[in-house]
């Protein structure tokens, strides 16, 4: 399991959302598709904002992956939700970017790019595929808000 007191107050409120998205839809588990419901929930943090500096429909990505999610996983009734392993990979290569990227806290940049890290052949990856959004470019994006951010402060 992670320690969640590494993460920011924002990648937290992912955490929450992800669950929270997880039961609405019936889902068994909490997969990288839900990882990104949670980024697009939190407004204010990095993750949401670099998707919206790339020009992503924020709207659109959600109702496309959702209406995705719901043909391949119809729906299960379970009570206990568990975090499925590819969920568990994110969360994994987010933390590596947050080394990468100096910062002993993970956020939901840090998510964002562990999802884009994940590969081919998931919801999420073919939503950003369709989305024009790539690891590179979403890194650049990312540079530029801190930057801006640092130049702010």
């Amino acid at each position: 399991m992670y320690n969640y007191e590494n993460f920011s107050p924002n990648a937290l409120v992912v955490t929450q959302r992800m669950r929270e998205r997880a039961r609405e839809l019936n889902s068994a588990f909490v997969g990288a598709v839900h990882i990104l419901f949670g980024i697009l929930a939190v407004t204010e943090g990095r993750g949401h904002k670099v998707l919206f500096e790339m020009g992503v429909g924020i709207h659109d990505l959600e109702l496309s992956a959702r209406s995705r999610l719901m043909e391949l996983e119809p729906g299960s009734h379970m009570s206990t939700i568990v975090l499925q392993r590819q969920a568990e990979k994110v969360i994994d290569r987010a933390w590596e970017e947050a080394e990468l990227l100096n910062s002993r806290i993970l956020g939901t940049e840090h998510l964002l790019l562990g999802l884009l890290r994940l590969g081919d052949g998931l919801i999420t990856s073919i939503e950003f595929r369709k989305a024009g959004v790539t690891l590179e470019g979403a890194k650049q994006a990312l540079l530029e808000l801190l930057a801006r951010e640092n130049a702010a402060s």
